[in-house]
């Protein structure tokens, strides 16, 4: 049986240095010496992973997205929203790279709908199972201001309970 699968977790200021570099790695890191104990990346997959939104210093574009919706940020906010969109060994079986990229796209669709304003984005091929990694701001706009608020996005678990089934429903469903 084959699934689809989505995660998404808050994440503070202090531990977007490390999410970029493992997101945005490169071949080049590896030679480097910067490896990922937990993780099974074949390094010479690793140039072929596709960007679908890229951005090369998440700080500054936290810092300058949240300057241009003039939002204030307090000390222990939380930032952005992590989001890790997979599916099943099963799945991938029969897919052509085309139909793994076009559901791709559609979780990115669905997150960016659901989680806000996204400023990463990249489909990781050179790991057994291929996933996207997906980096968004929590801002909500609410009579004409910004704000900031990952709590309200995120809600409770029944509200990310239901959002696994829009999920399903937008991108995962067999069609």
């Amino acid at each position: 049986m084959s699934y689809c699968i989505m995660r998404v977790e808050k994440r503070k200021r202090p531990a977007l240095y490390g999410l970029q570099i493992e997101a945005n790695r490169t071949a080049d890191d590896h030679e480097k010496g910067r490896d990922f104990a937990a993780s099974d990346i074949q390094w010479d997959l690793t140039p072929f992973n596709m960007f679908l939104v890229k951005s090369e210093n998440w700080n500054k574009a936290v810092t300058q997205a949240f300057k241009e919706a003039e939002v204030q940020e307090r000390k222990n906010s939380v930032v952005v929203l992590d989001g890790f969109y997979g599916a099943s060994p099963d799945w991938f079986k029969d897919k052509s790279l085309d139909e793994i990229v076009d559901y791709f796209q559609e979780c990115l669709a669905f997150h960016e709908k659901t989680y806000g304003k996204v400023i990463n984005a990249v489909i990781h091929f050179d790991e057994a199972t291929p996933h996207l990694a997906v980096l968004s701001l929590p801002l909500i706009e609410e009579d004409g201001r910004t704000r900031l608020s990952a709590k309200e996005i995120m809600g409770g678990r029944t509200d990310y309970r239901r959002r696994q089934d829009e999920f399903f429903e937008q991108a995962g469903k067999p069609r």
